[in-house]
C-alpha cells in the first residue's frame, strides 16, 4: 500500500529543492489526460517531464492506457479509466516512487 512521504513539496519548496540539487529521485505522475489526446494539459505534462528529466528526476507515468476505459460522454476523445483504487495503487507502487503527483482530477487521480 502507498504511504504518504514524510516531506511534501509546494511550488516554492520544489524550486528551492531544485536549486539545492535535492529533488526526489523517482516521481510518478498520474493523469487521465495523455496520448493520443492533443491538448494543453498533455502538452504541459510533456514539458514537465522533459524539464524534470533534465534535472535528473526519473519520471514514470500512470495513464488510462494501462486500464480499461470508456469515452467521456461529453468529450469522447478523453478516456475515463475504470479501475479500483487498489489496482491504481499497485500500478503506482510498481515504480517505487519517492513522490506521486496527481496531475488531473479524473478517475485515476481520485
Amino acid at each position: 500500500m502507498l504511504q504518504r512521504p514524510a516531506n511534501t513539496y509546494s511550488g516554492e519548496s520544489w524550486a528551492n529543492a531544485a536549486s539545492a540539487g535535492k529533488l526526489p529521485e523517482r516521481l510518478v505522475i498520474v493523469t487521465d489526460a495523455w496520448h493520443p489526446q492533443v491538448n494543453g494539459v498533455v502538452r504541459s505534462i510533456e514539458n514537465t517531464n522533459r524539464e524534470l528529466a533534465k534535472m535528473g528526476v526519473e519520471v514514470s507515468m500512470v495513464t488510462p492506457e494501462r486500464f480499461n476505459s470508456i469515452p467521456c460522454p461529453t468529450y469522447p476523445e478523453i478516456r475515463l479509466s475504470i479501475a479500483s483504487y487498489r489496482r491504481i495503487a499497485r500500478e503506482i507502487a510498481k515504480h517505487n516512487p519517492s513522490y506521486v503527483h496527481i496531475a488531473t482530477e479524473g478517475p485515476l487521480g481520485l
